[in-house]
């Protein structure tokens, strides 16, 4: 993917941007990477493999049968990236519906993929008039491809905002939040808090990184 490409799917995050933009970014999120952060988030990879061991052993119990490990994997490194990352829960491992995000992800790059010999047009339609111009051509274009993408981005988009602004609203207080505060969102935005004015991430930045 090119930065046209990763900027429409996914936002002005860290991999959407370039330049002064990017390195903002990359200085206020590099710390958040570090090996004491890191261990706080052990116990998170420990409870959710738990949750996998248990749904496993259920559908063992129910007696004999083919397991779809490539199918509990996906949903379990989805899980992982969820708690960890940014502190939220989109499965429950069990045999209930999927989350729409977890749709939406597994969805994107095949529909991507099909949409091959538009992508060199990207450059150029990226720049074109303002952001609503740009939406409301978008909806007219008659490709089901093309409308599923924009259904996948904006519910990517609304679920990311909803889980940063729920965390906001909370103003640091992890209780009762999944990973108890431990995961990489929740201490982004404790950095973004208290950094200075000129090197904070916009709220667009950051739902981007969640994106």
């Amino acid at each position: 993917m090119n930065i046209h490409q990763l900027r429409l799917y996914f936002g002005e995050g860290l991999l959407g941007t370039l330049g002064e933009q990017h390195r903002k970014q990359r200085k206020m999120i590099n710390p958040v990477f570090s090996p004491k952060h890191l261990q706080e988030m052990v116990p998170i990879f420990y409870n959710v493999t738990y949750k996998l061991r248990d749904a496993i052993l259920a559908q063992v119990k129910a007696g004999p049968q083919e397991i779809d490990m490539v199918h509990w994997f996906g949903r379990t490194a989805l899980e992982l990236i969820g708690q960890s990352g940014i502190g939220y829960s989109f499965d429950n491992l069990d045999e209930g519906p999927p989350h729409p995000y977890s749709l939406a992800v597994k969805s994107l790059v095949p529909t991507v993929t099909r949409l091959q010999a538009l992508l060199p047009l990207l450059p150029y339609v990226s720049e074109l008039g303002t952001p609503a111009f740009r939406r409301a051509l978008v909806e007219r274009i008659p490709s089901e491809d093309v409308q599923n993408v924009r259904r996948i981005v904006d519910m990517m988009e609304e679920v990311s905002r909803d889980i940063v602004h729920s965390k906001q609203r909370n103003n640091g207080d992890a209780s009762g939040q999944v990973g108890a505060g431990k995961d990489i969102m929740s201490i982004l935005l404790r950095a973004n808090r208290e950094a200075i004015q000129e090197d904070r991430l916009t709220d667009s930045e950051v739902i981007a990184q969640v994106t």
